[in-house]
């Protein structure tokens, strides 16, 4: 896991709003690779909604990787 790897990843987090590249780093702190992190988190956008929170999002993301 790099620093460079997750700074590069987009940040947003305007009003609640958590942005792909904090997901990405909940989920890589838990274990995940770079890449497994960045599809999930896509698939937590789609699930949770762009509006949700990083909780909400970082759960949807979860979730989509257990389906797998």
């Amino acid at each position: 896991m790099t620093a460079a790897g997750v700074a590069a990843a987009p940040v947003t987090a305007i009003g609640g709003e958590a942005g792909e590249g904090e997901v990405v780093a909940a989920l890589q702190a838990l274990g995940y690779s770079l890449s497994e992190a960045r599809v999930a988190s896509r698939a937590a956008i789609a699930e949770a909604g762009v509006g949700s929170s990083l909780e909400d999002r970082v759960k949807a993301a979860l979730r989509s990787q257990v389906r797998e």
